[in-house]
């Protein structure tokens, strides 16, 4: 499976596997995952969320809400959970079915949009209200130019082409009216420049045969 992954997506996970050490956890969580995709501020899946304005420091507060900071250092032996392994492989299925060659970033926000159960996915649906707004930008995000134009009422518009992205189950939504967190300043850095972003460590999925 990996060797599908963008380099994007293999600094998603380092990102992850970092921020359960950062924060004393003896796993790697699909909320450490959301926490790597919003790292940066470039990448769509931030850029999505920020449309919905939801900052990454919005999802670092309620992380640290769900998964509150250990007592003790974690080891370098830090597991995957069974979420996090069940959204990789979502990711992998989306990618194939949207008839992609790689598994980039925007693939692992779509896994975790599908695996509505995972604690990331639920911190998600909380901030956000409703996971099927997030569908709705990844179409945005995700669609390219057909090279044609059509007019309406006088106004030409470009055609655009959408994946085939699935419409999400009804009832993957969080409360109705999320409730507002302190807002940190938007400038602020999510990932300490002083520490260094160590690749990814794949050799317990491996050993599972992913």
């Amino acid at each position: 499976m990996f060797e599908r992954f963008t380099d994007r997506s293999h600094r998603v996970l380092a990102l992850a596997q970092q921020e359960a050490h950062r924060q004393n956890h003896d796993h790697v969580g699909t909320e450490h995952l959301l926490l790597g995709l919003v790292d940066d501020k470039q990448d769509s899946p931030a850029e999505i969320l920020a449309s919905l304005s939801v900052s990454p420091g919005d999802v670092r507060e309620r992380v640290l809400e769900v998964t509150p900071v250990g007592q003790e250092s974690a080891n370098e032996s830090t597991h995957f959970t069974a979420e996090l392994k069940k959204t990789l492989e979502l990711s992998l299925r989306e990618s194939l079915h949207l008839r992609s060659s790689s598994i980039g970033t925007n693939h692992l926000l779509i896994g975790l949009l599908r695996n509505g159960e995972s604690t990331g996915t639920k911190v998600l649906a909380d901030l956000v209200g409703d996971l099927n707004l997030v569908r709705l930008e990844l179409l945005e995000k995700m669609s390219w130019y057909t090279g044609r134009v059509v007019e309406e009422e006088g106004v030409k518009k470009p055609v655009m082409e959408y994946p085939d992205i699935r419409p999400l189950p009804g009832t993957q939504t969080g409360q109705s009216h999320p409730r507002p967190i302190k807002r940190r300043p938007r400038d602020e850095p999510t990932t300490p420049e002083w520490e260094p972003i160590r690749p990814p460590d794949f050799r317990q999925l491996v050993s599972d045969g992913m």
